[in-house]
């Protein structure tokens, strides 16, 4: 977990044990690595955007994120694929379509902290799309 800890004007961002000054005033929670995916998503399902996504996945360390995170990294792994060998436009958006609601779905229930049985479905039904394009 990262945290701001306001201290005489300055803060102090404690990210895995690593203080780093930054600005703002009281302890809040810094969003995840997972929860930045939200972020990215909307950039589309351009092959740089897929990367930055999957690492986003394997930088995530909280225990209640991990099975969400992997699966998630493996599917965005495997769409940066396919967009490698086929970058037409109508590609990708066949894969935005295919692919942005179930992962919308499941990163909200994330973002709430629902527990991993409540993201299961979601989970599952993200692997069924992805066996669909042939991994």
């Amino acid at each position: 977990m990262k945290f701001i800890i306001g201290k005489k004007g300055k803060d102090l961002i404690l990210t895995n044990g690593a203080p780093k000054k930054g600005k703002g005033g009281k302890l809040k929670m810094l969003k995840s690595d997972l929860i930045l995916v939200k972020d990215l998503l909307n950039g589309g399902f351009y092959y740089n955007n897929l990367h930055k996504m999957e690492k986003c996945c394997r930088q995530e360390t909280d225990p209640s994120r991990l099975v969400s995170a992997y699966v998630l990294g493996c599917i965005f792994f495997d769409l940066a694929q396919v967009v490698e060998a086929n970058p037409e436009k109508g590609e990708i958006k066949r894969l935005e379509a295919k692919y942005k609601h179930i992962i919308g779905s499941l990163l909200e229930k994330i973002s709430s902290g629902a527990s991993l049985e409540d993201q299961f479905k979601d989970l599952t039904s993200l692997i069924q799309t992805n066996w669909q394009i042939g991994y």
